[in-house]
């Protein structure tokens, strides 16, 4: 049978609503799971968690984005967290983008994950809040920490807060890990806090970034990255894969 233009154009309407319909009741009735195997930029940010929790010594957050860009970033933030706390590593999360929108979902984050895993503030964690200035804050940072953020979020001097007590400056982080949603923001921690201090640092950022920040890997100047909403799902299967991804 000889099939037309014709033919094809006039099949009675109800035969595709019926195919319509199968495909989308088919996916319903079984269950399938795309494979989610995650690249070595993922594994590598994995292990540098792991080592940094097993070194006992704090992680630098940097939380840069909001909630234009939460819908990739947020997950990042959350699996990094339940990583970091179901380990028992440290983590010390500022904000120098993102705003006050930003900070309230960045905290919001933080005592849910918190909660989960029994963790306390000031001994588990603590909170640096929003703080304009993209250059010259990760260069102040290099110098000092308490001279950068003297206080947290709830008006805590650092000096008297355990977890940076002991920390001065970003050399004392045995990971840097940023969130961020520009290749500026990359940049400049890059430039002004990787290379003079010799930080072994991790990228989260959006999906239309991540082919200009996989440069940087590529020249061994990020130990780990995540590129989008694949990155975390990579991210979140690694650390479900190795038993730790369930509430506490």
């Amino acid at each position: 049978m000889k099939v037309t233009l014709d033919s094809i154009f006039n099949i009675d309407r109800r035969i595709v609503f019926i195919f319509v319909f199968l495909s989308l009741l088919i996916p319903l009735l079984i269950p399938y799971a795309m494979p989610c195997k995650a690249t070595r930029d993922v594994i590598d940010m994995y292990r540098a968690i792991e080592e940094a929790s097993a070194a006992g010594k704090p992680v630098l957050l940097a939380f840069e984005f909001d909630p234009t860009g939460a819908a990739e970033q947020e997950p990042m933030a959350r699996t990094i967290v339940r990583h970091l706390f179901a380990r028992g590593g440290k983590a010390v999360v500022m904000c120098k983008s993102g705003g006050q929108l930003g900070e309230a979902m960045h905290i919001e984050i933080l005592e849910e994950c918190a909660q989960e895993y029994g963790k306390v503030y000031g001994e588990d964690y603590v909170y640096l809040p929003f703080k304009p200035g993209s250059t010259t804050l990760v260069i102040n940072l290099g110098q000092s920490l308490l001279n950068s953020w003297p206080k947290d979020y709830r008006g805590n001097s650092l000096s008297d807060i355990p977890l940076t007590r002991g920390i001065s400056r970003l050399a004392d982080f045995e990971y840097v890990m940023v969130i961020c949603s520009s290749l500026t923001t990359v940049v400049d921690w890059i430039t002004y806090g990787q290379s003079p201090f010799n930080l072994k640092m991790g990228f989260g950022v959006l999906g239309n970034v991540t082919p200009d920040v996989s440069n940087y890997v590529q020249s061994g100047q990020i130990v780990g990255l995540l590129g989008g909403l694949i990155g975390a799902a990579q991210y979140e299967q690694l650390i479900r894969d190795n038993g730790i991804g369930e509430q506490r």
